[in-house]
């Protein structure tokens, strides 16, 4: 058996809990679990990470503070890899060296930057136009969440379709479904969360939709009888009140961010639904995670996001507030569907393991590596 050294770009790794760093922690720890024989060299700054390879045997760690997305990387990176005599390097982000001393593979989860590119400033989409296009078509390998993310991938970046390989996120077991009242109440109280509530995970980027989602919810308060609360996690308070063009109604719970998994998991499993009117995702973290914790979902038919779901969610229009809010209505005074959505859910998450990502990914450095 040949030995690999790999050096994996761990620079992402911080305390928000963001999609990228979700997925490079899990993919990390369960490679870890499937593989005792490669040589891997976490290349951060993050103190968890080295405090991490230090307890593995085949896990290394390299300090650099070179900037995501610089032109320092571009110049740091190489001279790391070609010191520690790297054979594979593996970017989980966008970012990878153009001029590399070793065989490449990226992730690149999606390419909201270009479909979405005047959220963008002009050098972001241009770095994308420039460094990105070029790494991912130098790379030996480029791994990608979705076959929608694919097919984006291989029409904005021009790379054939054999080099991207679609490896679904796994969901880490800590999200599992818990009939424990207890912590469910200790979490409202927490958070400040009276009654039951609807949650949203996301972030005030256009393309998450959490403007619809507000004003929707908001409908839904003011037609129906049902009481419940808005819990929005990664929007301000500002933002909702521009939104709703007045003073935050106590219905209305926001955190800008969430830092803490334990938390994160209890607030799924607290929830009485999961509301996600995206109008694109590369992959969708919150859906997979929701319906793990036994969370029923309304979320938008587009981009990835029926391939994540499948049957397991009711679908909405996410220009239509009216729809979205109906779909609420439905979800939270219907027993039976609820129950049906949540039971579909558990079973549809199933699905994506954490150790079948690893598996498939050691496979893709394998082939890249070559005979």
């Amino acid at each position: 058996c040949i030995i690999m050294k790999i050096a994996i770009d761990a620079r992402v790794a911080t305390g928000k809990m963001h999609g990228i760093n979700r997925y490079l922690r899990n993919f990390i720890t369960a490679l870890a679990e499937i593989d005792h024989e490669n040589e891997y060299t976490l290349i951060s700054n993050c103190e968890k990470l080295r405090n991490f390879a230090s307890a593995k045997n085949n896990f290394n760690f390299f300090e650099c503070n070179a900037k995501l997305y610089s032109i320092t990387e571009q110049l740091v990176i190489p001279g790391i890899l070609k010191k520690k005599c790297i054979e594979i390097y593996h970017s989980p982000t966008f970012s990878a060296p153009v001029f590399s001393p070793c065989k490449v593979v990226m992730t690149i989860h999606d390419m909201i930057h270009l479909i979405y590119a005047d959220q963008y400033s002009v050098l972001k989409t241009l770095y994308y136009k420039l460094v990105v296009k070029t790494a991912a078509q130098s790379a030996g390998g480029i791994i990608t969440v979705s076959e929608n993310s694919k097919k984006d991938i291989v029409r904005f970046l021009n790379v054939p379709d054999n080099k991207v390989h679609t490896v679904y996120n796994g969901v880490r077991e800590s999200f599992v479904t818990k009939n424990n009242e207890q912590p469910k109440e200790v979490i409202k109280k927490k958070y400040g969360i009276l009654g039951n509530f609807v949650l949203f995970v996301g972030n005030e980027k256009p393309h998450k939709n959490a403007a619809n989602a507000i004003k929707a919810f908001n409908l839904f308060s003011e037609t129906s009888n049902l009481k419940y609360s808005f819990l929005m996690l990664g929007v301000s308070r500002e933002y909702i009140e521009n939104i709703l063009e007045r003073k935050l109604p106590d219905n209305f719970v926001s955190f800008n961010e969430i830092n803490n998994d334990v938390d994160l998991v209890f607030l799924y499993q607290a929830s009485s639904l999961l509301l996600c009117p995206s109008f694109y995702e590369g992959f969708g973290f919150p859906l997979l995670e929701g319906m793990a914790c036994g969370v029923p979902v309304v979320t938008s038919d587009n981009s990835s996001i029926p391939e994540v779901v499948g049957d397991a969610a009711l679908f909405v229009d996410p220009d239509n507030i009216r729809q979205i809010s109906e779909a609420i209505l439905r979800v939270l005074s219907d027993k039976n569907l609820r129950e049906d959505l949540i039971q579909k859910g558990i079973k549809r998450s199933r699905n994506f393991t954490l150790s079948q990502a690893a598996k498939k990914t050691l496979r893709i450095y394998k082939e890249v590596f070559g005979p």
